[in-house]
């Protein structure tokens, strides 16, 4: 049988391995203002530059955080750790998407009412 502690450290060093990762593409995102084309299952997309690569890394590196939830220890801490990340991450994306659109699309904005 393996041992349990040695696959718990082989799955923490995976979690801080994608965790490095994911900071790294952020902020090279951020720093170069650009990031490359990709492939959805809706087809290849254009590149981000400026304003919309660096709000895409600032994103990356905020989910960069959710892979080091193996280092901790009990249920509870893992539940507000994530509950944290989950809320932030949220809330960065809403922010991001109303301040690309205009006022009046934007129904987090004041005065206007949520679609029906």
């Amino acid at each position: 049988m393996s041992d349990p502690k040695r696959s718990l450290l082989g799955l923490r060093i995976f979690g801080v391995a994608m965790s490095l990762l994911l900071l790294g593409l952020g902020l090279q995102a951020y720093l170069t203002e650009f990031t490359p084309q990709r492939s959805t299952r809706f087809g290849l997309k254009g590149p981000f530059y400026g304003a919309d690569a660096k709000a895409q890394g600032l994103l990356l590196m905020m989910l960069a955080l959710l892979p080091l939830i193996v280092l901790l220890r009990t249920p509870r801490q893992i539940a507000i750790f994530g509950t944290v990340i989950g809320l932030t991450f949220m809330g960065t994306l809403m922010a991001f998407s109303c301040a690309r659109k205009p006022p009046n699309v934007c129904f987090l904005q004041q005065g206007n009412a949520p679609p029906h």
